[in-house]
């Protein structure tokens, strides 16, 4: 026989270090569940009766390191425990935001070191999706970028260009700005906080010139404009890959 459980459905992750003292228990509901795993998870006040029952079952079990346990809410409102485990929770990333490192705490404690928790006790919440992923059969060296509506967007900067370009930075690849910004490009990268050192060189033109006569070195580049009839005629004169502003995810290195 089973009985049904209504109710929502918690994980509490807990420490607990090698003289058997529990140090820390902390609960998330998990709102979202796939394959077993909670994907959509938040913090919580820890409730007295949840307390009660890490306490008890870690003066039953003998723990040392980091540990979990599930309860769902029956029908009367009542905590019912599902499992334990002691190991790392899929989801133990939220409390690692939090300040609970339960990887590098179970490290120290069996190090024997004297370890101090300290949560910084506010509610969050995470959500773990699919996520796009590339890797690009293309060696450059050479980077040719548009300011307007690309660095910037809607008067504020771009984070996820600017991911991308000190992660070029990293790579030591030459950044090229390329602009027909009808202010002083200077001051309006002062303005929005961004170093000209981070370009190799800034090519400022006028609304009618053709960028297309500044890219001089590219055989191994790229260019990324927000500009369709732009890229197109890059691509046509020099044969070289061209990114809109929603393709540079397909640039961002992970396996750095």
């Amino acid at each position: 026989m089973l009985e049904y459980l209504p109710g929502k459905e918690y994980t509490i992750d807990c420490f607990t270090d090698r003289n058997g003292e529990l140090k820390f228990a902390g609960i998330r509901q998990r709102k979202r569940i796939k394959s077993g795993i909670s994907v959509n998870s938040i913090t919580q006040k820890l409730p007295d009766e949840i307390k009660k029952i890490a306490l008890e079952i870690n003066r039953k079990l003998k723990f040392q390191g980091m540990w979990f346990f599930q309860v769902k809410i029956d029908a009367c409102g009542n905590y019912k425990l599902l499992e334990m485990a002691p190991r790392i929770a899929g989801t133990m990333c939220l409390y690692r935001n939090q300040g609970i490192n339960f990887a590098l705490l179970s490290v120290y404690d069996k190090m024997g070191y004297d370890i101090s928790i300290f949560n910084n006790d506010v509610n969050i919440e995470v959500d773990r999706a699919l996520t796009n992923r590339f890797v690009i059969d293309f060696d450059y060296d050479t980077i040719y970028i548009d300011f307007d509506d690309t660095i910037i967007n809607k008067n504020t900067v771009n984070p996820y260009v600017m991911m991308f370009l000190y992660q070029s930075i990293n790579k030591n690849k030459k950044i090229f700005l390329i602009t027909k910004h009808i202010k002083d490009i200077n001051k309006s990268l002062s303005q929005y906080k961004i170093s000209s050192d981070i370009f190799t060189q800034i090519i400022h033109i006028s609304k009618n010139e053709e960028k297309y006569n500044y890219v001089k070195n590219y055989e191994k580049a790229i260019f990324i404009d927000d500009s369709f009839q732009e890229r197109r005629i890059i691509h046509e004169k020099f044969n070289i890959p061209c990114y809109a502003v929603d393709m540079i995810e397909s640039l961002i290195d992970w396996r750095n």
